[in-house]
């Protein structure tokens, strides 16, 4: 009885600390429930008041402190590790956030909320597939749950099975408050999948209901087709694009909601790289039109050890990991304070594909202009933008001028066409002698290659027969995004086919089936004698991936934009021969540059007839591909894990740094 009088005489304590905490006035509350945990310090309800109060009054760390000490007494309560994961999720703290809330599951298998946090901090830290099935278990528990169904829907659109997400999304009634949000999220959806109808449509519904919508229709006026039918495609693509910027210049568009700008979709189409045109004067188009809506606040130089900020966006933790992660590593802390720009589940990747990694970390909010905020605070001399423009964030990142210098990578072969980037970082060997031209940023064009590459390891090597290749065929193998399959290349896989009996044209299907048919359906059209021969792989891992690689007789480089770091330097490892035409600009010119060092030039073709005889020659002549093989395995060493290239990006940050100081006010 002594008990219940006792929680009866604290209920109108309680009650009263949560009035005062529902109306704001946490100064109030918090003497009433530190008067309770005194009587009571283990008071499952006044815990988590106080930790609410303390968490909302700023002191995050005081509320985590106070719920471990409450669960080393009472490890069985359940809202006290579901309170605590939030706390550490809010902090950034997502690995203690996801062991949290999965003891509170532990504890209540049927806490639903526990199991939609745990499914959002796994999500968060990249375990998506794990998170999948525990939003599938809050439906289960509780059917008609709008953000579980939603969170599910987004955590397909990672996996890429769209056709998953399509399906949940379309559930939401239109008339519902996110539709306007899901209608925004099945535009970027049908693009992925290639299916620009239905694309356009969701993109013009969202520019409908939303009062910044001028954005979703400039994206609807800029959808790019993945696989291009022909080259008058490609001309009235870019007249659309062209004419679509020019109209919302002219209309004088609206502001932009930086609450929402990461998720747009509005920068420009990534896939106008491909098409094999000079992009300077669009992208400055594009970058007048967001300059004049997006105001940057002047940011200062530091005055102590120059600091530098490498910005790696969600998605692109993989390739920075392979070409620039050990190179960004190894730049000396005493000369340079350097840390890696990412989201919390950027840096767990970059952890797991880098083991035993000394890179430093800043987290970013979603938010742009939050990141802005928090990247001009840390007082960065030079950002680092290893894939500019192949995203939102990348793209719009740098309008805010988070940081008094801000150079592009060579990651996206393309130029911002952005005044407020100072500089583009490149290599003289991947250039054309016109490259300046091509950039609105000041080149610089390094002596090495730009990127520290670890040399493959041959896998244990399978045998043509595992793929269901014969033994008597000759391999043209071409393992590029099928979004790089320009029609100017339909011709010579149709000749090299037409010419080759034997031969057999070996590409890797995309993520998405309607890609790839979309790419068969045009060769249909444009060799339908020889199109039996092009056989298409599924997705693989890497060791099958080096596999395939390894048993091609060539490599088929695409035209305009062709292999980049990651696939010459893996053909290069296994030793398999690659014909290639160097285009007019950068991501056209990796073979080139790459077997320029290797002192390789005869499979460097200086027109399309040539390019089609060496790799006739190549696939037929087995002396010559081993002669090639061999040069390419004996000379190839120089190309991966070079110091020369961690040398001269130190050089170049603390030289631009050090003129940005000297320059400033």
């Amino acid at each position: 009885m002594g008990a219940q009088n006792e929680a009866a005489s604290n209920r109108p304590r309680l009650e009263t600390a949560v009035t005062l905490i529902g109306s704001g006035n946490l100064a109030a509350a918090e003497p009433i429930l530190r008067g309770l945990l005194a009587e009571e310090p283990h008071h499952s309800p006044a815990v988590q008041l106080l930790a609410t109060v303390l968490v909302r009054s700023g002191r995050s760390a005081a509320a985590e402190s106070l719920l471990w000490h409450h669960l080393t007494v009472n490890p069985g309560d359940a809202v006290a590790h579901n309170n605590l994961g939030e706390i550490c999720r809010a902090v950034g703290k997502l690995e203690d956030a996801a062991r949290c809330f999965r003891q509170a599951v532990r504890l209540v298998p049927v806490f639903a909320e526990a199991r939609y946090a745990l499914a959002g901090a796994l999500a968060a830290l990249g375990h998506v597939p794990a998170a999948v099935d525990e939003y599938r278990e809050c439906l289960a528990l509780r059917p008609a749950w709008p953000a579980a169904q939603l969170s599910l829907a987004d955590a397909y659109v990672e996996l890429g099975q769209y056709a998953a997400a399509v399906e949940l999304y379309e559930q939401v009634p239109p008339n519902d408050p996110p539709a306007k949000d899901v209608d925004l999220v099945l535009g970027h959806v049908y693009q992925a999948q290639g299916n620009l109808v239905q694309a356009r449509a969701a993109y013009q519904r969202h520019a409908r209901r939303s009062s910044g919508g001028w954005l979703a229709a400039l994206s609807a006026k800029c959808l790019c087709e993945p696989v291009a039918a022909n080259t008058e495609a490609i001309d009235e693509a870019h007249l659309r694009v062209e004419a679509a910027v020019e109209q919302a210049l002219e209309d004088a568009a609206g502001p932009i909601d930086p609450a929402t700008l990461h998720a747009s979709g509005a920068e420009p189409p990534m896939l106008l790289a491909y098409y094999g045109r000079n992009l300077l004067p669009l992208m400055s188009r594009f970058a007048t039109l967001f300059g004049r809506v997006i105001p940057a606040s002047r940011a200062e130089f530091g005055s102590q050890k120059p600091r530098v900020g490498i910005v790696v966006t969600a998605g692109h933790e993989g390739v920075f990991a392979r070409c620039l992660g050990r190179l960004v590593e190894q730049l000396s802390a005493a000369r340079l304070d350097v840390q890696v720009l990412c989201s919390p589940r950027g840096a767990s990747t970059l952890r797991q594909m880098l083991p035993g990694t000394t890179l430093s970390f800043l987290l970013l909010p979603r938010r742009i202009d939050e990141a802005a905020a928090q990247i001009r605070a840390a007082k960065f001399d030079l950002l680092y933008y290893w894939e500019l423009g192949t995203d939102a964030v990348s793209y719009f990142l740098p309008f805010f001028a988070p940081a008094p210098l801000q150079v592009a990578g060579w990651g996206w072969p393309v130029t911002s066409g952005n005044r407020r980037v100072s500089h583009y970082c490149s290599a003289r060997m991947l250039e054309p002698p016109d490259a300046a031209e091509h950039y609105s940023e000041r080149l610089v064009q390094l002596e090495y290659l730009p990127t520290w590459f670890a040399k493959p390891r041959l896998p244990r090597l399978r045998t043509r027969a595992d793929f269901d290749f014969s033994g008597d065929e000759h391999l043209y193998l071409c393992t590029q995004n099928l979004r790089k399959y320009h029609p100017d290349f339909d011709p010579v896989v149709s000749e090299i086919l037409e010419r080759d009996s034997q031969g057999r044209v070996v590409i890797i299907g995309d993520e998405q089936p309607a890609i790839t048919e979309k790419l068969l359906h045009r060769f249909r059209a444009t060799m339908p004698d020889v199109v039996e021969r092009i056989r298409v792989l599924p997705r693989m891992d890497r060791e099958t991936y080096l596999n395939v690689l390894s048993l091609a007789d060539v490599v088929l480089d695409t035209l305009h934009y062709g292999g980049g770091a990651n696939t010459v330097l893996d053909a290069c490892g296994v030793g398999t021969p690659i014909v290639t035409l160097p285009g007019a600009f950068q991501r056209g010119r990796w073979t080139q540059a790459v077997y320029r060092q290797l002192g390789i030039g005869e499979t460097i073709a200086g027109g399309l007839p040539e390019y089609v005889e060496w790799a006739l020659s190549i696939g037929g002549t087995p002396d010559l591909r081993e002669s090639l093989k061999r040069r390419i395995v004996e000379n190839c060493e120089s190309l991966y894990e070079s110091r020369a290239a961690v040398i001269e990006h130190e050089e170049f940050f603390l030289r631009t740094i050090e003129e940005g100081r000297s320059q400033q006010p």
